[in-house]
C-alpha cells in the first residue's frame, strides 16, 4: 500500500498540531511530519504534500486558505487529489472498511461499458466477503438485459433518493437492492429515464453508499467524473475511429481489441453473448470473461495503491 508523505509548516503551531492530530486520526496511512523552518518546508514541498500558511508555492503545496474551515476528511481528499494530479498515482485515502468505487465510463455509446462493468462486478463478487453493488448512473437502465432477477418486491430508486435527502447517515437499504445468482446486488431498473441520472446528484448517491461497511465494491456504470473517491476506468471501443482527448487520469480498457499489446484489453468474443428471450446471457467461461478477470485483479491492486 503506497504511503503519502506530507508535512505541515504553519506560523500558528497550535493550529498546526491540531491539524496534524485530525489528519492522523482520520487517515493513519499518511506519513505526516511538522516542519520548523522555511528552507526545510520548501524542500519538503518538492517531495510530498506541504500544508502551509507561508509564501511557498508549488504543485504539491496546499495553502491554509484552501483548507481553512474544511472538514478533515475533505482536506485528506484534497491532498490525495493534488498528489494524483501531479504523480498520476492513486492514494486510497479512505479508511479500512470503506467500499472501493470503480467507475466505468465511455465518451461514446456502443463501447461495451455495461457488459464489462457487470462482468467485473461478478468477478469481484466471487471473492468479496461483503456486497458488490452495480450502480447505473446512465440515462437508461439497459443493464436489465444482462440479469435475471425478480425486482417486483423492491422499493423504487425514487424512494431511495428521497431517503438519502431526508435521512442523515446510513439506513437499511435491503428494500432497494437484490442479489443475482452471481452475488452482485442491483437496484430496481426503471422502464423510463433512470432517476439516479437526473433526479439526484451522482456524487450524493455514491458518497452515501460509501458509508456502508457491508459493501466491498461499488461498480458504477456512468458518463465519468461522478465522484473523486474512486478509480476512473475509461472503456474505449477499439473498432471506433473517433478519438477524444480525455482530461481524466485513471485506467483505460480497450474493448473489441485485436492488439494483445494493449495493456488492458478485451478481445472480440461474440460467443460469450447469447440472446435468449429478450435477454443477453453473458458467458462466465469465455475469452471475454478471462480478460475481465485479469482486469479485475489489476483493479484490486490499484485500489490499494
Amino acid at each position: 500500500m503506497k504511503t503519502l508523505f506530507a508535512s505541515v509548516f504553519m506560523k500558528n503551531k497550535e493550529y498546526a498540531r491540531a491539524l496534524m492530530a485530525g489528519i492522523c486520526r482520520e487517515c493513519p496511512k499518511i506519513n505526516l511530519s511538522e516542519i520548523s523552518g522555511a528552507k526545510e518546508a520548501v524542500k519538503s514541498g518538492l517531495n510530498g504534500i506541504l500544508l502551509t500558511d507561508a509564501d511557498i508555492y508549488g504543485s504539491l503545496v496546499l495553502k491554509k486558505e484552501d483548507i481553512k474551515g474544511v472538514p478533515i476528511r475533505e482536506i485528506i481528499k484534497k491532498m490525495a487529489s493534488v498528489y494524483f494530479e501531479m504523480t498520476g498515482e492513486i492514494f486510497a485515502a479512505c479508511e479500512e472498511g470503506t467500499p472501493a468505487l470503480l467507475e466505468f465510463y465511455s465518451h461514446f455509446g456502443g463501447s461495451g461499458v455495461t457488459s464489462i462493468a457487470i462482468a467485473a462486478a461478478r468477478v469481484l463478487a466471487a471473492s468479496s466477503e461483503n456486497k458488490v453493488i452495480y450502480l447505473n448512473l446512465r440515462r437508461y437502465d439497459d443493464y436489465e438485459l444482462y440479469i435475471d432477477v425478480d425486482f417486483s418486491q423492491l422499493s423504487s430508486k425514487r424512494k431511495f433518493i428521497y431517503k438519502i435527502k431526508k435521512i442523515p447517515g446510513i439506513f437499511p437499504i435491503d428494500e432497494f437492492i437484490k442479489e443475482d445468482k452471481w452475488g452482485v446486488w442491483y437496484f430496481r431498473p426503471q422502464s423510463g429515464r433512470n432517476s439516479f441520472e437526473y433526479e439526484c446528484d451522482n456524487g450524493i448517491i455514491i458518497n452515501r453508499l460509501l458509508e456502508y461497511k457491508d459493501i466491498s465494491y461499488i461498480v458504477a456504470d456512468s458518463y465519468g467524473g461522478c465522484c473523486d473517491s474512486g478509480i476512473q476506468i475509461e472503456v474505449i471501443n477499439s473498432r471506433d475511429a473517433r478519438k477524444i482527448k480525455t482530461l481524466k487520469k485513471g485506467v483505460t480498457i480497450y474493448n473489441f481489441s485485436k492488439n494483445e499489446a494493449d495493456d488492458l484489453h478485451v478481445p472480440e468474443d461474440n460467443e460469450s453473448f447469447v440472446i435468449n428471450n429478450d435477454k443477453i446471457e453473458l458467458s462466465m467461461t469465455g475469452r471475454f470473461l478471462s480478460s475481465v478477470e485479469s482486469i479485475a485483479e489489476y483493479l484490486k491492486v490499484k485500489k490499494d495503491i
